[in-house]
Formats: C-alpha cells, sequence, structure tokens
C-alpha cells in the first residue's frame, strides 16, 4: 500500500517551494511594517515641539484681537493689521475673520491713522521711515492706496530728504522690505542697500549683538541675495545670531527670537533643519516655544505676564516661517 501522506512528488515539492517563498515574503513585508511604524512614530516626537506653537497661534491671534493692551510704537499698530490681513489661520478660520468684522479692527486702526494725520501735521507715530514704510505695508494690505491715501503720500516718505538724514539702520531696512513688498522703487535704495551692506559688514561688537537690528537687515537683504556684497554681509549677520543662540535654541527673549525667525524665513531658512542654528537638539522654534504664555507670548523666560509686543513678533516670525517657499511674510513684488 502506498503511504500518499508521506509521499514526495514534484507537484508536491513546488507547493512547499511556494510556501516557503510566501513565508518569507510575509516575514519581510512585516520588517517593512515594523520599521515604517517605528519611522513615522520617530517623526512624530519630533514635531511635537512644532505643534505647540501650532497650537499657541490661534489662542494668540484672538488675544490680540480682542486688543487687551494697546501698543506704544504706532509701527508695531501698522504690523499688527498687516499679520491680520495676511494670516493664513486667519484666512482660514471664519470665527476668527468674525471677530476681527465684530470688532471692527480695521476701520478703528484706519480712524487712528486718520487722527494722527490730522493732529500731527501728516506725521505718524515717531515721525520715522519705519512708521511711514510699515503703514504703507498696511495700508495696501487693507486695499488703501498708501502713495494716495486722503491725499497723503506715505511711501514719498520713505525717500524724504530730512528723514532720510536722521534714519537709523532699521529704518532704512523698513523701506527697502516695504518697497520690494509694494514693488516701489526708491530714490534712495542704492544709498541705503550700500548702509545696510556697512553695517553688517563692519558692525562693532556692540553692534553685533543687537540681534533685532541684524535680522531686520538680513530681512531687507534677502531681496538682493544674487550680489556679492548681500552674500558677504548675510553670512556675518547669521554669524551674529550663531553667537548670540541660547542654549535652549531661542535670542534671549521672545520678540528677538520671533524677528529673527521671521528674518529667516526671507532667507529660505528652515530652522528645524538648519544645524548652524541647533543647539543641544533645540531649534529656534523651539527657543520661541519658551516663552508661551496663556493665551500669547511673554517678552523675558521669568516673566508671569503676556507682552503683546512679544506676542506680534512671535506671530510674525510663525507665519513667516510657513511661508518659506513664498519667501516669507514679505515677500517680493511679482
Amino acid at each position: 500500500m502506498l503511504n500518499l501522506r508521506n509521499q514526495t512528488t514534484p507537484a508536491t515539492e513546488a507547493i512547499d517551494k511556494n510556501n516557503k517563498i510566501t513565508f518569507t515574503r510575509r516575514i519581510a513585508i512585516a520588517l517593512m511594517v515594523l520599521l515604517v511604524s517605528v519611522y513615522f512614530v520617530g517623526c512624530a516626537g519630533t514635531n511635537d515641539k512644532k505643534s505647540v506653537l501650532d497650537e499657541q497661534e490661534p489662542k494668540a491671534l484672538n488675544y490680540m484681537i480682542e486688543g487687551k493692551q494697546a501698543f506704544d510704537d504706532f509701527s508695531d499698530y501698522s504690523l499688527e493689521m498687516y499679520l491680520f490681513a495676511n494670516s493664513k489661520l486667519v484666512k482660514e478660520d471664519k470665527e476668527l475673520q468674525t471677530k476681527i468684522s465684530e470688532r471692527n479692527i480695521y476701520e478703528k486702526y484706519l480712524s487712528r491713522l486718520d487722527e494722527a494725520i490730522s493732529e500731527n501735521d501728516v506725521k505718524i507715530g515717531a515721525n520715522t521711515i519705519k512708521a511711514y514704510a510699515t503703514a504703507s505695508l498696511a495700508l495696501n494690505a487693507l486695499k488703501k492706496n498708501p502713495e494716495n491715501y486722503k491725499g497723503n503720500n506715505f511711501v514719498a516718505k520713505l525717500d524724504d530728504a530730512e528723514l532720510s538724514q536722521t534714519a537709523s539702520i532699521t529704518d532704512k531696512a523698513w523701506a527697502l522690505i516695504a518697497a520690494k513688498k509694494l514693488g516701489l522703487k526708491l530714490q534712495n535704495e542704492e544709498a541705503y542697500y550700500n548702509d545696510l551692506i556697512t553695517f553688517a559688514q563692519n558692525s562693532s561688537e556692540e553692534e553685533a549683538k543687537q540681534i533685532e537690528n541684524q535680522a531686520i537687515v538680513a530681512q531687507a537683504l534677502s531681496y538682493y541675495q544674487a550680489l556679492p556684497d548681500t552674500s558677504i554681509a548675510l553670512s556675518m549677520i547669521m554669524g551674529y545670531i550663531e553667537n548670540a543662540q541660547k542654549d535652549n535654541g531661542s535670542l534671549g527673549d521672545g520678540k528677538s527670537t520671533g524677528i529673527v525667525l521671521m528674518s529667516l524665513s526671507s532667507l529660505g531658512i528652515d530652522v528645524e533643519t538648519h544645524d548652524p542654528l541647533i543647539k543641544n537638539d533645540k531649534t529656534v522654534k523651539d527657543g520661541l516655544s519658551k516663552f508661551i504664555y496663556d493665551k500669547g507670548f511673554k517678552y523675558k523666560g521669568k516673566d508671569d505676564e503676556i507682552s503683546k509686543v512679544a506676542t506680534l513678533y512671535a506671530l510674525l516670525g510663525i507665519e513667516a516661517q510657513n511661508r518659506i517657499e513664498k519667501g516669507g511674510l514679505f515677500p517680493k513684488h511679482k
């Protein structure tokens, strides 16, 4: 009698071989699934701190819209309007849009601007080039013409002979930022550019520590990256920023950290992957998260209250970093 149970035939050999191949494939697939799972778990872990800022952004925007604090500097007020009008989150969030509308946020700004013009002989805020540059950006964002707002040409102030003589380095930087964003040509463009280059390349030890100024200069120079002098200047500014960065990733306070984040975005730098600005595995975003407080951001780590100014620049930095591929928050006009 034949024992078919133990008999081996060409057919059964083929079946055994196929079973072994199938088993091997299943093992391989299982290992691949395991590796992919580990990878995504790891990615989720590295994005935890990034999500902290993402979660704080709508809270901070709500805080700003509620307007519980006033700005001392009218330039900051103008930048707040620019932020609201350009915020990707605001454009996507109907609730935020409704709050801005119900509180007449834009109308109140224009009303204060009108008051400043009528009461101060067409002078805004501190009567600086920065004040007119940021007002021009805000007006343009609100669909108003900064070259002819109720008969006033704020853009012309960026070239004003008297103002340019006393202009600070950040005044000149903001003039270039506004002009490039609005697609305008300044008579003083070359002079301002050369002053920024000189400032960056010949900064004293004290000036090198003025990180907010250095970052705004870098923001303005981002439009001229094809020029050799710009490359040298930006390299030096990046060195100043790297030297000033703290072990927790920040630049010392909430405002400065936000401004640096905003500036780096204009240069196309993703702080999550830019090794020179990762200290002890902490990025600039990690540093900014250290200043989260309640519904906004505080100025210093030891503070126990929200700073509206720090919150403004933190939001500008967050928004800009989310627009790296578009040139940051102040892309050149096309």
